[in-house]
């Protein structure tokens, strides 16, 4: 792990890391949470678990006041319950629908199309959509279609938006295939349109299968960066090291162990300050730049960036 090898190398800080799978089960994986909590060799917690679980097993890791670290997922109501060793490194669901929202006024979008699983955070999205909206004169959702889609549910789509004049789609699923596989149907059919997809598709997988039909398709990423030379030199060495093409989830994970690893030895492996020393107001720079957490721990950014699909590749939006 690049992150690992730069904290021993540059900060001589050594971390012993260990690899659980809960296979992808729920029961498992709360079984497991609630075993690493109570593990009093086990410091603090980074989990790569799916949405559902996180709330089930945030409460074991406040009764221990143990570091639970989300990477992939958290619903906002609990996100916003308050726990006091609860991290989400990532933005939230309404703060991305929120900027989505910004971004169609700010690009006059008219007649906006909504395409979405009957799904939590895919709602919280949607959320933070029409609250961005809701005082534009100009920006209005016209039409609400709930999939995933098939040829079916395209062609039903497709025939409201010449009917309707619409101008954006804005696609979010809580299956990322499902999602690329609409939007890249979209691009080939309805070129003209604005289409506005799911952070998720900011994968290797995804970008791998989907990329070339995806082409000028928007995201608000989950973890936002700035354009910079200490990036670009990071995305040339990812991608020489890896030998895979270069996604957010890649500087995510690198600032945020490069962040805990630093914290945590400051703090003299005390949990409780570390939780304050990751709060602060001052942030963290990493190499995505400088990255803050409020009082709940929740991921904020002043400025959410707008991603758009070029030659299989997200890239910033100038």
């Amino acid at each position: 792990m690049l992150a690992q090898e730069a904290l021993e190398k540059e900060s001589g800080i050594s971390i012993d890391l260990e690899r659980v799978d809960d296979g992808g089960d729920y029961v498992n994986g709360i079984s497991m949470a609630k075993a690493l909590a109570e593990d009093e060799s086990v410091d603090m917690v980074i989990s790569f678990q799916n949405f559902e679980s996180i709330g089930a097993e945030a409460g074991f890791f406040e009764q221990v006041q143990k570091p639970f670290i989300i990477t992939m997922g958290c619903y906002d109501e609990v996100a916003e319950r308050g726990y006091e060793y609860l991290i989400t490194d990532f933005l939230s669901g309404r703060t991305i629908g929120s900027s989505i929202g910004g971004f169609l006024k700010q690009e006059k979008r008219e007649n906006i199309a909504l395409c979405h699983s009957d799904t939590t955070f895919e709602k919280d999205e949607l959320k933070g959509i029409q609250s961005a909206i809701r005082d534009s004169d100009n920006t209005n959702i016209y039409y609400t279609q709930t999939g995933p889609f098939d040829e079916d549910g395209l062609a039903q789509l497709l025939a409201r938006c010449e009917k309707l004049s619409i101008d954006t789609v804005v696609a979010n699923f809580y299956t990322q295939t499902d999602s690329a596989w609409l939007l890249s149907r979209l691009r080939k059919k309805r070129p003209d349109l604005t289409v506005v997809g799911d952070y998720a598709l900011d994968s290797s997988e995804i970008l791998k299968k989907y990329g070339k039909d995806l082409e000028g398709v928007v995201i608000v990423p989950v973890y936002p960066y700035e354009d910079s030379e200490g990036m670009e030199r990071f995305i040339r060495r990812y991608e020489v090291e890896k030998q895979v093409r270069f996604s957010t989830a890649a500087v995510q994970y690198y600032d945020l162990f490069q962040m805990l690893g630093k914290a945590y030895d400051r703090c003299g492996g005390d949990s409780q300050s570390m939780m304050r020393e990751l709060k602060k107001k001052e942030g963290y720079e990493g190499v995505a730049g400088r990255i803050y957490f409020d009082e709940k721990g929740r991921l904020s950014s002043e400025n959410c960036p707008v991603f758009v699909c070029r030659n299989s590749k997200f890239v910033r939006m100038k």
